[in-house]
């Protein structure tokens, strides 16, 4: 017979026997492959003891610590005014307290000021939030700061007290962070 005889079944194919005209018969390998029609058809699993196995190993624990995050941000350093090598600067209660507003730094002890552009950068917004107390003084105080730095530019500031935040229009961010380090948050 000069064909391919070739057998399948739901769980095995095999390779029958190929015959060239006046040449021996060659017999292919024996090819097995499982094929399950579902979950509940499969075959059942070994323990998990067969494939796994497990060490607990205290001494190398040390080292699996120093990749895991910490649980708590620790705290800043209560030193006023003192400013690091990479420039962050601590907070300095003696001269923000003299103000009507305050700004909470956030629990990584940054300033809270954000930039945001909206429409693919044509609407550009800077942020100061979590201000405590009287923020339209801060509104105004901002405003009149960015107005003398940028005087032919028009300033358009907008106050929400219930959020708790100022926004200015335009990419202030920079200038906005170092003003309010000069007025000690």
């Amino acid at each position: 017979m000069n064909s391919l005889s070739l057998l399948r079944s739901s769980s095995r194919v095999l390779l029958g026997s190929f015959r060239n005209a006046g040449a021996e018969s060659i017999i292919a390998p024996q090819v097995v492959s499982r094929r399950h029609k579902g979950y509940y058809k499969s075959s059942v699993e070994g323990p998990a003891e067969q494939y796994t196995e497990v060490e607990k190993s205290y001494v190398e624990w040390k080292f699996v610590e120093k990749l895991l995050p910490p649980k708590l941000v620790p705290e800043t350093p209560s030193d006023p005014g003192v400013v690091y090598p990479s420039g962050w600067k601590t907070p300095n209660p003696e001269e923000y307290s003299k103000l009507p507003y305050y700004i909470r730094r956030t629990k990584n002890g940054m300033l809270p000021v954000y930039y945001r552009s909206f429409n693919r950068g044509m609407f550009q917004t800077t942020r100061v939030r979590y201000v405590e107390g009287n923020v339209w003084i801060l509104e105004k105080e901002l405003g009149q700061y960015l107005k003398k730095n940028f005087p032919k530019q028009p300033i358009i500031t907008h106050a929400n007290e219930v959020g708790r935040y100022v926004q200015v229009r335009g990419d202030h961010e920079p200038m906005i962070k170092q003003w309010l380090l000069d007025k000690g948050f």
